[in-house]
């Protein structure tokens, strides 16, 4: 059967949200739709604008085009695309309202879900904040049992096997009060709902086989060790590692590209580089968080391109008063790193004492023993920080800063 024939069959189009709180939108045959944030989608990311993009589906040719029209750019395939930038987006591809998050994948619904196959690129080439290098090519996700086994028709079901296919059904045939015509036409209706249930529900078995994949990648990449080995009196990693010191008082990451270097730009976590999604103070999950601007990794890139070792230093208090577990927090401090994707060390105070900024604490270990005896010079270092260098009482009831030269 050719395409144009199975472009033909189509009866309707959605655009598919990645997210349970982000709701999918409807797309009808040749009128225009905007999408942005609003109470259609409930989209709550302010960056993205009411009138984030316009799309409209065309049935005939199984495409959806894309105008973007915010002052954020979209993302597709690693490709932004910015102020009146247009695409045609096909089957199965995915669409970022902002670069890397709030994912959109384009589905279509036909006719004949058991005569046809819906292919839809799979959870590993779909590409999201939390994973975006890994490709490949799911074959017939969408196919159902009798299509992977052409040669059991429909029509060849045993007596047993027939009226479990017509179990679930939201109407039932009554055959003495309807033709065969009237039968045939109710029996596709049903098909038409089932198939539209069944894409959905198989999409979210592609995002949670996405979540699982994506953990698994992780734990390759990060090893954590205690052990380190020695050079000059100094803490070498041979890859990436978490160590603790003093007890747990200090929890300490190190990437294994990570390089001591005398120029250090240090950087505060939690409202520096990133904030929550969900608008709160403190996170209410451990995927409660998204990097504070766009640009920042571009940023933090440029300066290691430059010479500067980049470190993070922060205080987590709530390990030591339960509120949070040092494993979530190791877990979520891996996740921003690889979203910033550059070599970074991290120190984080989960006490109080001379480790907890704004004593110099972490600085001093940094300096002592983190930086393979490389002396770091003050002069061309420095910190950033919400409130960076300010002092006590600066703002009623803001927080004290911290300064390098203590």
């Amino acid at each position: 059967m050719s395409a144009d024939s199975d472009n033909c069959d189509i009866v309707g189009c959605m655009l598919k949200s990645f997210s349970k709180e982000i709701l999918d939108v409807t797309l009808p045959d040749g009128k225009p739709v905007i999408i942005g944030r609003g109470p259609v989608t409930k989209i709550k990311e302010k960056r993205c604008s009411k009138r984030q993009v316009q799309v409209q589906a065309n049935y005939s040719q199984a495409t959806v085009t894309l105008t973007h029209l915010g002052a954020n750019p979209c993302e597709v395939e690693d490709e932004l695309y910015h102020i009146n930038n247009r695409l045609e987006l096909t089957e199965g591809k995915t669409v970022f309202l902002l670069k890397g998050i709030l994912p959109y994948t384009v589905v279509f619904m036909r006719k004949s879900p058991r005569n046809k196959k819906v292919q839809l690129e799979s959870s590993e080439n779909v590409k999201t904040p939390k994973d975006r290098n890994k490709t490949g090519i799911l074959i017939d996700f969408f196919t159902t049992k009798n299509e992977r086994s052409p040669n059991k028709r429909k029509s060849e079901c045993t007596e047993d096997e027939c009226p479990k296919r017509l179990n679930g059904r939201k109407r039932k045939l009554d055959s003495g009060s309807v033709d065969s015509e009237d039968k045939n036409l109710t029996q596709q209706d049903n098909d038409e709902e089932d198939h539209i249930e069944d894409i959905k529900s198989r999409l979210e078995q592609m995002q949670k086989d996405m979540k699982s994949s994506s953990t698994t990648s992780r734990k390759k990449r990060f090893v954590n060790i205690s052990e380190s080995s020695e050079i000059n009196g100094q803490e070498s990693e041979s890859s990436n590692t978490w160590k603790e010191v003093n007890d747990g008082e200090l929890l300490i990451f190190t990437e294994q590209q990570i390089e001591p270097r005398e120029k250090i730009a240090a950087f505060d976590l939690d409202g520096t580089l990133v904030t929550t999604k969900s608008g709160r103070v403190f996170p209410t999950s451990l995927d409660d968080w998204r990097i504070l601007f766009p640009e920042i990794p571009g940023k933090l890139k440029q300066l290691h391109r430059d010479g500067f070792k980049i470190v993070i230093i922060s205080n987590q208090m709530g390990i030591s008063r339960g509120k949070l577990s040092a494993s979530d927090f190791m877990k979520k401090l891996q996740m921003i790193v690889e979203r910033l994707g550059v070599p970074v060390q991290a120190i984080s105070s989960t006490k109080s004492g001379y480790y907890r900024k704004p004593a110099p604490g972490m600085w001093e270990y940094l300096n002592k023993s983190l930086n393979q005896g490389v002396s770091i010079d003050i002069t061309k270092s420095f910190f950033v920080g919400d409130a960076a260098g300010r002092e006590a009482n600066w703002s009623p009831g803001k927080k004290k800063g911290f300064l390098l030269w203590r």
